[in-house]
């Protein structure tokens, strides 16, 4: 039997490594669900809501490539988890899926929360090039005879909790003053947006709470200690997780359900599971 030496197991090693690392971000890491769990303090939350929970879905990308058998796996967790509310922060579909076709089939079963499911739209949303209104209000009218309540730069209110959502950045359909016409500083709110670019605009007035966003897929693939190698944001600091935006507004960023490609390295598939407490948010 051939002796081993320190060259030949350094070689051996990285023959394996390169071999099992892109057969591990191409099939494993990309259906690795992973389900977050947060607390949620709000200012002002009414009792009724202490306790309940807000689940964070966000992009989807039902269609190619996304298989059908990992979001049917998705929308079981999410099932089990029974939340009170789900928000879903846009990209429910992919740019390429054909709205017309068995290709966005599983928006039929999208998973509702016991008190309300909310939902915004992402840029993929409005198909390839983004601006497609007509493709965005075809699917509106799908999710609406879901379940789902869609959310065009306007504003909910549910039992004393007030929810806003902002249409898609890349669209040219985001409107922040009509979103936010009225708002009052002392509401505890929630506010749903795709893109987290959006936070660092001028008019949000006096919003306080938490803004839920998604887009980034936190990264797709990210080496380890090194940021994403692609980020389809401007601010690159907005991969995923917490920020702290001002001292009464923060911004949590889902790495996202799905994908344009089949691969994630080091950003598994997220759901966030939020449970509503009164306080002051931290960062």
């Amino acid at each position: 039997m051939p002796k081993w030496n320190r060259r030949k197991w350094i070689a051996a090693a990285a023959a394996t490594t390169a071999v099992v690392l892109p057969l591990y971000a191409r099939y494993i890491e990309p259906h690795w669900l992973q389900v977050v769990r947060r607390s949620l303090p709000l200012r002002n939350l009414p009792t009724a809501w202490h306790g309940k929970t807000i689940l964070h879905a966000s992009d989807l990308h039902v269609g190619p490539p996304v298989e059908d058998w990992y979001l049917a796996k998705v929308f079981q967790t999410i099932e089990s988890l029974r939340p009170d509310v789900i928000c879903y922060t846009g990209d429910f579909v992919s740019g390429v899926t054909d709205l017309q076709t068995d290709q966005s089939k599983s928006l039929k079963h999208l998973p509702l929360g016991r008190i309300a499911t909310i939902g915004i739209l992402g840029n993929h949303d409005y198909g390839y090039a983004w601006n497609d209104i007509g493709r965005a209000q075809f699917l509106c009218a799908r999710l609406k005879e879901r379940g789902i309540r869609m959310l065009r730069n306007q504003r909910i209110r549910l039992d004393g909790l007030h929810l806003v959502g902002l249409d898609e950045l890349w669209s040219g359909q985001l409107d922040l003053k009509t979103a936010f016409q009225g708002w009052k500083a002392n509401w505890p709110g929630i506010a749903l947006v795709h893109n987290p670019d959006v936070v660092d605009l001028e008019g949000w007035s006096d919003f306080q709470g938490l803004i839920l966003a998604g887009h980034t897929h936190g990264g797709q693939v990210k080496p380890p200690f090194l940021p994403p190698l692609i980020l389809p944001v401007q601010n690159r600091r907005y991969t995923s997780g917490l920020f702290s935006i001002t001292t009464e507004r923060q911004l949590y960023i889902s790495r996202g359900i799905g994908y344009r490609i089949p691969l994630r390295f080091n950003a598994l598939p997220e759901l966030t599971l939020f449970e509503l407490i009164p306080g002051q948010p931290t960062g």
